[in-house]
C-alpha cells in the first residue's frame, strides 16, 4: 500500500455508495464526471461501498491515480444484552438446583452491567477510567473462562450456543472499553424502534417502496427529537415554519434538534 509523498491539501468524499468492484480506472471515471475538481495536486478522493462499511481512496500520483488504501473494514460495536440472553436461556435448562457453566458467565456479565448502572452518571472521561479500572479485569476473567470451557462443551446445546457467540463476537464486544462513548448494548436504539416494530402491520399501507423511505425518514426525525430532548410535534412544527426561509448552511444548521431549544408549551 502506497502513501501519498505530498502533503494533502484537500479530501473529498463522494456522496454515493460505490460497487467496490470497480477498478481504479471506474473510480477515476467518477472523479472526473461527478467531483469535477483539478486532480493533479495533492488531494484525496475518498469511496465507500454500498453498506458504508468499506473505504476506498484515491490520489493522484504523477501521471496517473493510485490506490492508497482498500477495504478497511470497519469493526462493530458487539451487544453484550444479546451474550446475556444467550446465558440466561443456558441457565434456564440446567437442573434445577445446581450451579452450571452458565452461572459463571452470568454472574461476570451481570457485574459488567452493575458497573455501567454506576456510571449512569458520569462523564465520557470517567466512564472510560472507570472502565479500563474495573471492568477490564472482569473481561480478562470472562475470557480465560471461555478459553478453557469452549473445548469442553458441545456446540448445539444451549450452552454450547452461548460459548460459540461470545468467542465468534469476543473483539466486538469488549471494543466498548476503549471510549467513554460507547454503550455496552444496543439497547437504546431498540428501545427506540419498539414502537416501530410493534405496529408493523401497519407499515403494509406505506403503498410504495418511496412511501415506506418517507415513513422510515420521519421515524428518524421524530426519534432524534426525542433524544435531544424535543417534543416530537413542536420542533417538527418549528422547523417547518422556517425552512423555507433558510437560506445557507447556518440556516439549516440552526434548526437541528440539537441546535434548536423550543420554548416550553404555556
Amino acid at each position: 500500500m502506497m502513501r501519498p509523498d505530498a502533503k494533502v491539501q484537500r479530501v473529498y468524499l463522494y456522496p454515493k455508495p460505490v460497487d467496490f468492484r470497480k477498478s481504479i480506472n471506474g473510480l477515476a471515471a467518477l472523479v472526473e464526471l461527478d467531483i469535477k475538481v483539478e486532480v493533479f495536486n495533492p488531494v484525496l478522493f475518498v469511496f465507500l461501498n454500498r453498506t458504508r462499511s468499506q473505504v476506498k481512496i484515491l490520489y493522484w500520483e504523477r501521471n496517473g491515480f493510485c490506490l492508497w488504501l482498500k477495504r478497511l473494514e470497519a469493526e462493530r460495536l458487539g451487544c453484550w444484552a444479546h451474550a446475556r440472553r444467550k446465558f440466561v436461556d443456558a441457565q434456564k435448562v440446567q437442573p434445577k438446583g445446581k450451579t452450571g457453566r452458565a452461572d459463571m458467565a452470568l454472574n461476570l456479565i451481570n457485574k459488567l452491567y452493575g458497573i455501567e448502572r454506576d456510571l449512569k452518571e458520569a462523564t465520557d472521561s470517567e466512564r472510560l477510567a472507570a472502565r479500563q479500572q474495573r471492568s477490564q479485569p472482569l473481561l480478562d476473567q470472562l475470557k480465560a473462562w471461555l478459553d478453557k470451557t469452549q473445548p469442553q462443551i458441545v456446540g448445539q446445546t444451549a450452552l454450547g450456543k452461548a460459548v460459540n457467540y461470545l468467542a465468534s463476537n469476543w473483539s466486538k464486544l469488549v471494543r466498548y472499553v476503549e471510549g467513554g462513548h460507547l454503550p455496552i448494548d444496543n439497547n437504546r436504539a431498540e428501545n427506540a424502534i419498539r414502537p416501530f416494530v410493534i405496529g408493523r402491520k401497519n407499515w403494509l399501507f406505506s403503498d410504495t417502496p418511496k412511501g415506506a423511505t418517507a415513513s422510515a425518514q420521519i421515524y428518524s426525525l421524530i426519534e432524534t427529537a426525542k433524544a435531544n430532548d424535543q417534543e416530537p410535534y413542536a420542533w417538527l412544527r418549528y422547523i417547518l415554519e422556517r425552512l423555507p426561509t433558510a437560506s445557507s448552511v447556518e440556516d439549516y444548521e440552526a434548526l437541528l434538534p440539537w441546535s434548536c431549544r423550543l420554548a416550553a408549551p404555556s
